[in-house]
């Protein structure tokens, strides 16, 4: 091993497994958590201070991916190895192989005879079960198969999904080459992110680890220098073209230079991969040789581009379809369990399908209850449960008994013997254990098969995607009208206009009816912050609707809105008594909570023990809440002053705990602050702390976010619009699961502050403050900085040893509207 160490933190190191141009990686186990991971460290000569900044600053951005067909990393930071400061990450551990195991193999299948192969031992026997297709010890050569054909597009169509991922939030990959390609049971992910790079003009010819690299290299490189979008495609590009033919596009000996390798591809004289395999389609040799233009601006512009034309190769072609209705029609019949009968499965159905009718009529309760006798009967029903997690998103239900499946689900696994099948499942897995991936994994089964209800939770659940998938449902009968009436919202330009068209359908007596009410409502209460509209659409759906739990939960938000907390309490009750058995627990714990706003303390402590006493699910009182949000480790965030990250957290968490009520009960609300420092250097920093596991921002920031221990938080970032990112956050399972976490960002804002003069600044801020918030902002000034000019009003100001606060509070939750809010300062720099 090159490095003589044992142990990291929790981490058993066990093997050394593999070593790059700037890295060496271990199995490890990590005791905590029970599971093996990947260690990755720095090699000794390449510890420069340059490459240290690299290495990390690869390793932060790996972390904030979140996607499927990308490794996931788990933590980075630096350890003490022989007096010397090591950096490393730990990331997760793939059980399988490289596309590099799978090319090495099938060209020595192409080059010698598999009899004489196997009859000298150099071939394993045929393993049957792989559950990858490219994971089986291939004993002839595949190329001319049609499985080899469709799966390579698979595998190269994830990959380019990956890659549009990363090339989204600014990340380019560098080295895209088979050996960054990693296949396991669960699918192909990348890995080593832009860890390899050009370190200077003569590493080239020193450096052995670097001619593989140079074979998959785009030809701009070599002369401008610069890795782009146009550049990864090139790499994989390279990378599709072997894996059809077994043939690298530029044929050398392993005795030639590099130079000659580099000249070769700078000249760009390639044959067309279906010359080289007949059974590859001209429509497929052409994707190819658009990826491998030795121009790039006739490669395709995305990745995503990359991707569609793949599968709409696939799609013209039928072959997909195919093999997955073969897969089907045999998986019938080898999937019966004798414990569940024929007639149970057809009833389970049954109750499927009413439990689909029930939920387009918005009868969330009813449609549980369907879902509950069809799991009864078949608990390896997965539509069930993608029906069942639809209904959850609109956050009306929570059934402990449904949920409990997944432990039979992971312990059947083999029962889901087809890929489809499989998928969904994973999907399933994910989606019920909170692991915000699941979206991914939709997503991706999404482009494979057609189902309703996928496109339906997909639609649900991300507004992202929302119109493109309710286009989708458009195609099919039972969602047809549903699908209509909800791209209304998405289809209409401004709030007049959608409210017009849904009050024309609702004066056509449309069967729909009910939903456009919700609608309304909904625009009216989280769109357009009109309160009165909203209590008049609640008033007209309860005199329809009286027991529509639904329609109870609209009315008993506005409450709490309103701040009418006795009438609010009233209407719980009411809530508790149509919702479901295992749901009833949030009820009374929001009447605890309720009754210690109004300071009965004795009726709060009464609901809060029915609350306890009804789940296994961890309550907590408003004081045990308090004692673990204010408990922040503050020694463990070094990027920005102590002190002020102190103040501020404080302030945060005051404000928190005085809303927990808003906090538990409306999912749209958030405590946030966000300070801005502006130091002596004139460097602006920056931190951002908000409730719960998710946030709305105004620019994807420079920096990371960590929970209140300083542990590092994955995100993921969704682009809503220009200047508004919605940011998905993964909480540590310490704090997963309850609306009391809290994430805190510290990073940069260098385009806040700009320099006027020699001894003159502008510090300028805009913000839209979209929703229901408590919204702190606080502006610490360095003191060797006068302030010359401010437009805040209502500003609270006060110094500390070092630095002038001002700290302005904006409300939008008790007058319930949309906030503008700018701040422009000028600052002199004290001689």
């Amino acid at each position: 091993m090159i490095y003589n160490i044992e142990k990291i933190g929790e981490i058993k190191l066990v093997r050394e497994i593999g070593e790059g141009g700037m890295g060496v990686v271990y199995e490890g186990y990590d005791t905590s958590l029970d599971r093996k991971v990947a260690v990755k460290f720095m090699l000794p000569n390449t510890l420069t201070a340059v490459g240290k900044k690299r290495f990390l600053k690869e390793a932060s951005a790996m972390a904030k991916i979140n996607h499927p067909g990308i490794i996931n990393v788990y933590s980075y930071g630096e350890t003490e190895i022989e007096g010397k400061r090591i950096p490393y990450f730990v990331m997760e551990f793939i059980e399988g192989k490289s596309l590099q195991d799978v090319i090495n193999r099938i060209k020595i299948l192409k080059e010698n005879s598999p009899k004489e192969l196997k009859e000298f031992g150099y071939l394993d026997e045929v393993v049957n079960g792989y559950d990858n297709y490219f994971l089986q010890n291939f004993n002839n050569l595949p190329l001319k198969d049609s499985k080899w054909l469709d799966n390579s597009l698979s595998l190269i169509s994830s990959v380019s999904d990956a890659l549009y991922e990363m090339h989204n939030i600014g990340i380019i990959h560098r080295d895209i080459k088979p050996s960054n390609i990693l296949i396991s049971r669960k699918g192909v992910r990348l890995a080593d992110f832009g860890l390899v790079k050009f370190s200077s003009s003569n590493s080239i010819t020193t450096q052995e680890n670097f001619l593989g690299t140079i074979k998959y290299t785009a030809p701009e490189i070599f002369s401008k220098g610069k890795p782009t979008v146009k550049s990864d495609m090139y790499s994989l590009g390279v990378v599709f073209y072997e894996l059809l033919t077994a043939t690298h596009p530029f044929e050398y000996l392993s005795s030639e230079s590099p130079g000659y390798i580099v000249n070769s591809i700078i000249k760009g004289d390639v044959k067309p991969p279906d010359e080289l395999n007949d059974s590859i389609p001209k429509s497929v040799s052409k994707i190819v040789m658009k990826m491998l233009s030795k121009n790039p601006d006739e490669r395709y512009e995305t990745m995503k581009d990359v991707s569609e034309a793949i599968r709409s190769h696939r799609k013209s072609g039928g072959i997909n379809r195919i093999i997955t209705n073969i897969r089907d029609i045999f998986s019938d019949e080898t999937e019966k369990d004798q414990n569940i009968s024929e007639t149970d499965k057809e009833i389970s159905n049954e109750y499927l399908n009413k439990a689909v009718k029930s939920y387009i009529s918005i009868n969330f309760s009813e449609s549980i209850g369907y879902i509950k006798e069809a799991l009864y009967l078949n608990p390896f029903n997965l539509d069930n449960y993608i029906v069942y997690m639809i209904i959850k998103t609109h956050g009306f239900c929570f059934a402990k008994k449904i949920e409990a499946n997944i432990k039979l689900l992971k312990d059947n696994r083999k029962r889901f013997i087809n890929e489809r099948d499989n998928e969904k499942l994973e999907i399933i897995i994910r989606n019920l254990e909170d692991d915000k991936k699941w979206i991914d994994y939709a997503l991706n089964y999404s482009k494979k098969y057609t189902e309703p209800l996928i496109y339906q939770l997909i639609a649900r659940s991300s507004s992202k995607y929302a119109e493109e998938y309710y286009r989708k449902l458009l195609e099919f009968d039972d969602f047809k009208n549903f699908a209509n009436v909800v791209l209304l919202m998405h289809q209409t330009k401004n709030s007049e206009e959608f409210v017009k068209k849904c009050i024309e359908l609702k004066k056509e007596n449309n069967e729909n009816n009910f939903l456009l009410d919700i609608m309304l409502t909904e625009h009216y209460l989280w769109e357009v912050f009109n309160l009165d509209k909203a209590r008049e659409e609640i008033d007209e759906l309860e005199k329809k609707f009286p027991y529509q739990e639904g329609v109870i939960d609209y009315r008993h938000r506005l409450e709490v809105i309103e701040k009418r907390y006795e009438q609010a309490i009233t209407t719980v009750q009411r809530l508790i008594g149509v919702s479901e058995e295992d749901y009833k627990f949030k009820g009374y714990y929001e009447l605890y909570l309720l009754y210690s706003r109004l300071n009965e303390n004795e009726k709060a402590l009464k609901y809060l023990n029915i609350a306890k006493n009804m789940t296994d699910e961890t309550v907590l009182t408003i004081s045990e809440i308090d004692n673990i949000t204010k408990n922040i480790d503050i020694e463990q965030f070094d990027l920005i002053n102590k002190s002020l990250l102190k103040l501020a957290y404080s302030v945060f968490q005051k404000n928190f705990i005085d809303h927990l009520i808003e906090s538990a009960t409306l999912w749209f609300f958030k405590v946030n602050l966000k300070m801005f420092v502006v130091e002596s250097s004139g460097e602006c920093l920056m931190a951002y702390i908000t409730s719960g596991s998710s946030a709305r921002i105004d620019f994807i920031p420079l920096g990371n976010f960590y929970d209140i221990d300083g542990n590092l938080l994955k995100t993921r970032y969704n682009k809503v619009s220009d200047n508004d990112f919605y940011v998905e956050i993964t909480n540590n399972k310490k704090y997963d699961n309850n609306f009391y976490s809290s994430a805190i960002f510290i990073g940069s804002k260098p385009d806040a502050l700009t320099k006027k003069n020699d001894d003159t600044y502008l510090f300028s801020y805009t913000e839209n403050i979209n929703g229901a918030r408590i919204a702190i902002r606080i502006f610490a000034i360095d003191k060797s900085f006068k302030i010359v000019s401010s437009d805040l009003v209502n500003a609270k100001e006060f110094d500390t040893n070092e630095y002038k606060i001002i700290m302005v509070f904006v409300d939008t939750l008790s007058n319930y509207s949309k906030k503008d809010f700018n701040v422009h300062l000028e600052l002199k720099k004290m001689k």
